[in-house]
């Protein structure tokens, strides 16, 4: 049910301060007229409550003022990302609410967005806003203006932040992304840690305390928040004690005026600050740190309800909570409530008064956890109605206060207080019981409040149809097992009649049972499951269990897991208890015998990367080993060879098991010693390229063996090896540690000049005409173990393949290529070229490694290139016959200028042309073998 704006003004100073309204209507509290009520009621008892405002539009009614009094209860609220959570700032927005914080060391602003209730949990994910313009904030207010929200929050300038002033724009809707503008920092110190934002008098206010100066600044704004501000701005300043460390303000406008809460964390100082003539006068200052007596004081939340107002402190650290509350002006002097809480690390409170019941939220800036604080400790039928003339029932005795708020339709209101006298000559019936098993007393004890002396009579249904007892304390034996619904009625000699109701779950006769499971074996786990059955009432939460193993040692778990260290017969007791305190046991023998014994001794030496054998050493029947390094399981032989990849210690474990499954296990520690770091490099000599001079790069090596590949070897640190054979060697170093540890390291290196020369010495096309056959051959000095072929077809690649044979010196090849081009498609290119280079080495003679053949019959001419030419252009021609080519060069007038006959048959075929002594201009070239042509044409310029 929504709360209306009028009683929002009366009661909330945080969401009203900035909407017009009859500021004294609050303090005009009528307590004469009354509700009609009769002296006094019975607990229980439905009252009817009078209406003494009728003719207004709305009521509403508030049933629990007292219990504002009260300890609040405290829950999790929920949980925020970000670091350094502070300043919860609750806002209402139409019917919509929001959570919002600030995570400082994120720099960023936090929203939650509550939905219709400020009690609900988050309608969706929480957004958290990064602007550029936040840089280590914390204290945030809001403020609305004309419709427009907006909220003015403070970079406090920690640990070298900026110490700057930002204002959030959000427009018409808190649930908008806001616009950021920075403000400027006022000329104020660092560490303003506490704002609060006010609308009086048609202006705009922000307080500012500030721990570095302890002063508490008035800003004034003017008339619209929007407004700039500067140093001139601050229109007072409020000086406290130095060492007081101001961090904190809370505003509370109470009857016309202005109070402001100034906190000082170190000082442990709680002051008030009355504004009585508007906050652009100075304040008269109270020092009520004595009377509310609160170490590291963080935050203030002040509320009016009726007559009283009311003020929630709480401490950052320490979990104290302070409760103010002032019979009529906040200025008088206060009753002071102290409780203890499990809030802690908290800086900041926000609060709402929902519904009739107080709730406050506080977030601990390390965990992130937001607390919420509800003051609902009361025992009336409802906290809350709007109903013209409602009726309500407290189950207590003694006064209850209830407020009335009537408000008219234009807007004024009148507010009522009256008493509700719950006859203090009544009885609260209440009661416990103990004894729960069937077939046992039961026994009933009166808790009942109130005093015994004014009991007329008590009347106890048990619920199991036998007659009622009319004892105070009355046992009770059931003689089955079942659930009952046991009533106790006390009537009051002043004939007030309350009830308590209880249910009474009866247990039948419980059967302890339990099994094991494992091999009952010395030092191997056995798990004892409970197998008992229960009767309506669950185990007992804390004593439901209790298992004796008959070693002398116990357990109180459901289901324990227990290790025997020695051999022989345990009689196992388990004895459970059910809620009810219902009680069964039985025993069992275990018998436990000895299992084998796993042993080993490690090799003497054991290097890095070798295997080496361990040695079952274990005693007893055994069927099967298992050996582990560092936890992992190598091996399942009896005596592994084990490899050890890292040097330094390392847990060898061996676990043994015999025939019926018991187990052994045996571990220790071994030294892995490291192998030498190898490696050589090697220069050929310089008057005799068969004498390779090796060098030793080795480290952690005490003695060497050289295998120079050709079956010679060396012991030598750095040996020089002649070669009688030029080639390639493949040439390996062992060093061996001061541990005896050897590890190897081999490269092949090259011997003497080698010359690597492969020829393309043929290229055709098969009848198939699929693919493509060369002839390549090695005519170079040492073998070639692989090439790639390429093969394009006018500029398009059709192979690209890496051939693995081995070509001796002196040996060919014939190689058979699949094509992507066939037919056609290849005669359509009108040549087909082929490559073959070598892999990873140079060719010594590269210009044997290609050849050309048209793809149709007869001549093929290439574009001759580069065109226009400067002082050369190549020719190149490919042709299936051996015919003579005649190339001739015109110039535009038809003379020619140059011409050849041309009479080797390579393929392709190639020249150079030197064009520099040919004046700039435009020339035709035409090549010729005498049954086809091809002119092209040509430009010289320079």
């Amino acid at each position: 049910m929504r709360i209306s704006k009028g009683l929002l003004f009366l009661l909330l100073f945080g969401l009203l301060s900035f909407v017009a309204y009859d500021a004294m209507a609050q303090c005009v509290v009528d307590t004469s007229t009354g509700f009609g009520l009769p002296a006094s009621v019975c607990p229980d008892s439905s009252v009817a409550l009078s209406n003494p405002a009728t003719s207004a539009n709305t009521w509403e009614w508030y049933f629990c003022a007292d219990a504002l009094e009260k300890a609040p209860t405290i829950s999790n609220a929920l949980l925020l990302n970000g670091n350094i959570i502070t300043d919860p700032r609750l806002v209402r927005d139409g019917d919509d609410y929001y959570l919002f914080a600030s995570s400082r060391e994120t720099n960023e602003l936090v929203r939650v967005y509550l939905g219709n209730s400020p009690l609900n949990a988050p309608q969706e994910r929480a957004q958290y806003f990064n602007f550029s313009s936040l840089d280590k904030p914390e204290p945030i207010d809001f403020i609305q203006e004309n419709g427009q929200w907006y909220a003015v929050v403070a970079n406090i300038g920690y640990v070298g932040g900026s110490k700057s002033f930002v204002r959030l724009s959000f427009g018409n809707s808190l649930g908008n992304t806001p616009v950021a503008t920075s403000l400027g920092d006022l000329g104020l110190p660092a560490l303003s840690r506490g704002l609060k934002l006010v609308k009086q008098g048609g202006n705009y206010y922000m307080l500012v305390a500030n721990a570095t100066s302890n002063k508490l600044y008035v800003v004034k704004f003017g008339s619209s928040i929007t407004n700039s501000i500067d140093a001139s701005s601050i229109i007072q300043e409020v000086s406290f004690a130095a060492g007081n460390y101001i961090w904190n303000v809370d505003v509370f406008e109470d009857c016309g005026k202005v109070y402001a809460w100034v906190l000082g964390l170190l000082g442990n100082k709680v002051y008030l600050l009355n504004f009585a003539t508007g906050l652009e006068n100075a304040p008269t200052v109270y020092d009520r740190s004595a009377e509310i007596g609160l170490s590291r004081p963080a935050g203030s939340y002040s509320l009016r309800v009726g007559k009283k107002v009311h003020t929630v402190f709480l401490a950052e650290t320490g979990g104290s909570l302070k409760h103010a509350f002032f019979s009529s002006d906040i200025t008088s002097a206060p009753t002071v409530q102290t409780y203890s809480i499990t809030v802690e690390r908290i800086k900041g409170i926000t609060g709402y008064f929902y519904q009739g019941i107080l709730h406050l939220w506080a977030a601990n800036y390390n965990t992130r956890v937001v607390y919420r604080l509800s003051f609902n400790g009361c025992d009336a039928s409802d906290a809350y109605s709007t109903d013209p003339n409602p009726t309500v029932s407290y189950h207590g005795l003694g006064s209850r206060r209830v407020v009335m708020v009537a408000t008219q339709g234009n807007g004024a209101q009148s507010i009522y207080e009256d008493n509700i006298n719950i006859d203090n000559n009544s009885i609260i019936a209440d009661f416990s019981f103990s004894g729960q098993c069937v077939g046992s007393n039961t026994v009933f004890t009166n808790n009942s409040v109130g005093n015994f002396a004014n009991i007329s009579q008590w009347t106890w249904d048990f619920g199991d149809g036998s007659p009622v007892s009319n004892a105070q304390s009355p046992v009770h034996t059931y003689a089955l097992a079942g659930n009952y619904t046991v009533t106790l009625t006390a009537q009051a000699l002043n004939g007030c009649v309350t009830t308590a109701v209880k249910t009474v779950s009866i247990s039948g006769a419980l059967v302890a049972d339990f099994q094991y499971t494992g091999n009952a074996c010395v030092n191997n786990q056995l798990t004892f499951e409970d197998l008992s059955t229960w009767s309506f009432n669950p185990p007992h939460a804390t004593n439901g269990y209790y298992w004796n193993f008959g070693d002398g040692t116990y357990s109180v778990e459901a289901n324990p897991r227990k290790v025997y260290t020695a051999a022989g017969d345990y009689l196992v007791q388990l004895t459970i208890r059910d809620a009810g305190g219902c009680m069964a046991s039985v025993s069992k023998m275990v018998s436990i015998i000895q299992g084998p014994i796993a042993y080993f001794e490690p090799p003497a030496l054991i290097c890095q990367g070798n295997a080496v054998q361990f040695f079952s050493q274990s005693t007893g029947s055994i069927a099967a080993y298992e050996w582990t390094i560092d936890g992992q399981v190598i091996s399942t032989e009896a005596n592994p060879f084990l490899t050890f990849s890292t040097p330094g210690t390392h847990e060898v474990s061996l676990r043994v098991f015999s025939p019926n499954g018991c187990d052994n296990l045996y571990s220790q520690n071994v030294d892995v010693k490291g192998l030498p770091i190898v490696l050589f490099t090697s220069t050929p000599s310089r008057t005799n390229p068969l004498s390779i001079d090796f060098f030793n790069q080795s480290s952690g090596g005490v003695s060497f063996l050289w295998d120079f590949g050709d079956g010679s070897q060396s012991n030598d640190l750095s040996p020089s090896h002649v070669y009688s054979l030029p080639g390639i060697y493949r040439v390996e170093l062992t060093a061996t540690s001061v541990d005896g540890c050897s590890s190897s390291f081999a490269k092949d290196i090259e011997v003497g000049k080698l010359d690597r020369d492969l020829v393309l010495d043929s290229l055709w096309l098969p009848a198939n005409g699929n693919t493509a056959k060369l002839i390549v051959a090695n005519n170079g000095n040492i073998a070639v173990a692989s090439f790639k072929i390429r093969l394009t077809a006018g500029e398009e690649l059709v192979a690209d393949t890496t051939v693995s044979t081995l070509l001796n010196s002196g040996q060919s090849q014939e190689i058979e290529i699949p094509l992507t081009l066939t037919g056609k498609d290849l005669m359509e290119r009108n040549y087909l070229c082929a490559s073959v280079n070598l892999v990873n080495y140079e060719d010594a003679q590269p210009t044997d490694n290609e050849k050309c053949i048209p793809t149709r019959n007869g001549l093929y001419v290439y574009m001759p290139a580069p065109n226009p030419a400067n002082q050369s252009l190549m020719l190149r021609w490919v042709h299936d016959r051996q015919l003579a080519i005649d190339c001739q060069l015109y110039n535009t007038r038809g003379e020619s200028v140059w011409q050849h006959r041309f009479d080797t048959f390579a393929i392709p075929a190639e020249y150079e042309l030197n064009t520099s002594f040919l004046p700039v201009g435009l020339y035709f070239l035409k090549v010729s073998d005498g049954q086809r042509f091809f002119v092209y044409r040509v430009i010289i310029q320079r």
